[in-house]
């Protein structure tokens, strides 16, 4: 949303980060077209509960933020990871290397690991927040992981 982009926006001014940093406005499912140079680090936060989980966040969370930053359109939890790791091959978004940091929830961090492992990721290790609760998982992007040799 133009929103988050412009609180993003204005971190990234406040911390310095001007040169080295920068966002950029598109669907999960059309990242691949955006027109960029090859990332270093990749931070994402997309939607990850589906309606019917919204049981089981607590209600500041619910009060404090917009339903879209929160829930999937349908109840594919997973959509947008599998839409930004199918964009590491196809709009080559991330330099070989570089690193990819989800926020996720405790009840998908299985699934999402699992997916990453399958788009080339190497060294995927979770974080923890200050609640020693499950909040990131990230990985380098080795697109050659998968590569077979062919003879000469």
């Amino acid at each position: 949303s133009r929103e988050a982009l412009e609180l993003a926006d204005y971190n990234i001014a406040a911390l310095g980060l001007n040169q080295s940093a920068r966002t950029l406005q598109g669907r999960f499912s059309d990242i691949y077209l955006l027109k960029h140079e090859p990332f270093n680090l990749i931070v994402c936060n997309p939607p990850y509960h589906t309606r019917g989980g919204r049981k089981i966040l607590d209600a500041a969370t619910v009060a404090y933020e917009p339903d879209r930053a929160l829930f999937v359109e349908k109840e594919d939890a997973l959509v947008h990871y599998r839409d930004v790791l199918s964009g590491l091959h196809v709009g080559k978004l991330l330099v070989p290397g570089g690193l990819l940091v989800f926020e996720v929830f405790g009840d998908n961090v299985k699934a999402v690991a699992e997916l990453m492992a399958a788009m080339n990721m190497d060294n995927i290790e979770v974080g923890t927040d200050s609640r020693d609760c499950i909040r990131t998982i990230e990985g380098t992007f080795n697109p050659f992981q998968n590569v077979k040799a062919h003879p000469v």
